[in-house]
């Protein structure tokens, strides 16, 4: 008796549900090529790295500048928007042209994202 094929299966993307989401700004042909190759999203992406050691130092990697210092609030530019560490008794330890190390006693660090105007709506 000759041997029954199995139909040839179809290659389909999973359901939404199941795929990993990604920010619209994240998405796209370099983060999945960043991903096969398994290279740090910071670095492929052009986004900024922040470590911090305790309450009391933050270093920021790939910024753009300082903004503004003052010794309750440091503003860093970054690709992303401005990074705001807010705080007291804050200094800047060091300003390199890829790092800057903020010390004192940290009470928050928050990314505030650019925002892009909105296109106009279309009304019929």
């Amino acid at each position: 008796m000759p041997k029954r094929r199995k139909p040839a299966k179809e290659n389909r993307a999973p359901p939404a549900a199941a795929s990993r989401e990604r920010p619209a700004a994240a998405g796209g042909v370099i983060e999945r090529l960043s991903d096969m190759l398994e290279l740090p999203k910071d670095l492929a992406l052009d986004l900024p790295r922040v470590n911090m050691v305790g309450a009391v130092q933050v270093t920021v990697e790939n910024h753009r500048g300082l903004v503004g210092y003052t010794p309750e609030q440091v503003r860093i530019n970054t690709n992303v928007g401005q990074l705001i560490i807010r705080g007291r008794e804050m200094m800047i330890g060091s300003v390199y042209e890829g790092e800057i190390i903020v010390t004192g006693f940290i009470h928050s660090v928050v990314i505030e994202e650019e925002h892009q105007s909105a296109p106009p709506e279309d009304r019929a």
